[in-house]
Parts: C-alpha cells; sequence; structure tokens
C-alpha cells in the first residue's frame, strides 16, 4: 500500500512541479467553491441528519450535533474531503489547459510574497541604499519548483518515517 501511495505522490509532485503556482491555485479555488456549494446545498435542502444518522447506522448524538450550523460545516468539510478525489480529476482536465496564463499572473506575485517573507533565493534589500536602488529580480519558474519538489519530498520522507514508526 505504501508504494502506491508513493507511486501517486511522486504523480503529483511532478504535476506540481509541470505547472508550477497554477495546480496549487486551481486546486484551491476548486475545494473552496466545493465546500461552500455542499455547505449551501445543506442549508437549503434543510436535510434531516436524524434520517441520514439512522441510514448510515450513525448514533443520534452526532445527528443531532450534525443539525446545528457548526454541525453543517463539519459535515460539510467531511463530504468535501471525500469528494477530493473528484477535484483532482476536474483539475487535471483544468490545470493544464490554463497554467501558462495563470502562471503568467501568479508567479510574479508567488516571487513578491516569497520575498516578503525572507525566502531563500531572494537578496535582501538594502535598508541603507537609495530609494531608487531596486531589489534583485525574483528566482526564475525552475527555482520555484525546485523549492517545490525539495519541500515535497521532505514532506514525504517523514510521512513514510513517521508510518513506519506507527507500524512497529
Amino acid at each position: 500500500m505504501l508504494s502506491s501511495v508513493t507511486k501517486a505522490g511522486t504523480k503529483l509532485t511532478e504535476l506540481s512541479v509541470k505547472y508550477g503556482p497554477a495546480w496549487f491555485f486551481v486546486i484551491q479555488v476548486l475545494g473552496t467553491i466545493s465546500y461552500w456549494l455542499i455547505f449551501l446545498a445543506l442549508i437549503s435542502f434543510d436535510l434531516d441528519m436524524n434520517k441520514v444518522a439512522l441510514y448510515f447506522k450513525l448514533p443520534t448524538s452526532l445527528a443531532s450535533a450534525a443539525n446545528t450550523f457548526a454541525g453543517r460545516m463539519a459535515v460539510a468539510f467531511a463530504l468535501n474531503r471525500f469528494l477530493s478525489p473528484l477535484r483532482l480529476m476536474l483539475s487535471l482536465f483544468i490545470v493544464p489547459r490554463l497554467a501558462d496564463r495563470l502562471n503568467a499572473v501568479l508567479v510574479p506575485f508567488w516571487n513578491r510574497t516569497r520575498a516578503m517573507f525572507g525566502a531563500s533565493g531572494h537578496v535582501p534589500v538594502d535598508k541603507s541604499a537609495s530609494p531608487t536602488t531596486h531589489a534583485p529580480p525574483p528566482p526564475s519558474i525552475d527555482a520555484i519548483k525546485a523549492s517545490i519538489v525539495q519541500e515535497t519530498v521532505r514532506l514525504r520522507v517523514n510521512t513514510a518515517k513517521s508510518q513506519a514508526r506507527s507500524e512497529m
């Protein structure tokens, strides 16, 4: 099972490197839209959670908690997580078609944000310099992609280590 998870993680890493910030942007936008649509549907249709709990043989205390506003938000979150494979497939369809146009807008923003928070790859601006001195150019898309890959690999290694520890 770990090998299939690793293969899927490798494929997602390749996609994030290939499409850059556009990949992350589309995934986040689709996730946010789907969450709010699910939440609004739960509110609009006024679904009786007691009947749902009976159908799935869940405790009635869980159903009564889900009938509250916050409970419906939690149900929307769970359904949103459940639907994430569909969003991933939709992302695989959308991103290749929009990546160039999105990255034209997102990469400069990404670089400015990284520079603002002191990310590596940027030379700090000399505060004593004259106001006409400009900051160095932001890193290239290849440098951004390389940093994404490094972070993804680091996270995957840490996840594999923690799973190995939990299996012991």
